[in-house]
């Protein structure tokens, strides 16, 4: 899969991921398992780099090793080099919308279960997860993730299904 890089699956997926700490002169030994660190659903993947252009980066997608990480054996339905078709959607319709009060109040008050099942069922590129108020949504996940533990929050998934 080609990345476009929109930043979209590297905040907003759970996935292992290389610890930075982890990596010494750009090297990690990826046969130790103690490298390895889990990045929850919510919380920006470490090496994500934001561009002043508005695009984002993978700070470790250029070392020799990289191919052998959980990230780069990632794919969503593409096979291949093909363009992540998420990107690409997200290129198109770059529809973002400014945070307001009301908003901000619905993520505040929203449980976790009711957070997870408006990312997991809004449609691809939902202009509530991006810009401001997707990164202030991403945060609120996060924190109300932690609030319920690991426990809680795998019941709600489960009570909200995929479909």
């Amino acid at each position: 899969m080609i990345c476009l890089r929109s930043g979209y699956c590297c905040t907003n997926y759970d996935v292992i991921v290389i610890d930075p700490k982890a990596i010494q002169d750009g090297e990690v030994d990826l046969s130790d398992k103690s490298v390895y660190l889990h990045k929850p659903t919510g919380e920006k993947c470490p090496h994500l780099i934001h561009e002043e252009d508005g695009l984002f980066k993978c700070g470790i997608h250029h070392l020799p090793w990289y191919k052998e990480t959980p990230c780069f054996a990632y794919t969503q339905i593409e096979n291949g080099n093909t363009e992540c078709r998420m990107g690409a959607y997200l290129r198109k319709n770059q529809e973002v919308i400014k945070m307001d009060q009301a908003m901000k109040d619905w993520i505040d008050n929203a449980s976790m279960e009711d957070l997870l099942r408006k990312q997991r069922y809004a449609p691809l590129g939902d202009p509530l997860f991006q810009g401001e108020i997707g990164q202030y949504y991403a945060q609120k996940m996060g924190e109300k993730r932690k609030e319920v533990g690991p426990e809680e929050y795998t019941a709600a998934s489960k009570r909200i299904g995929w479909g």
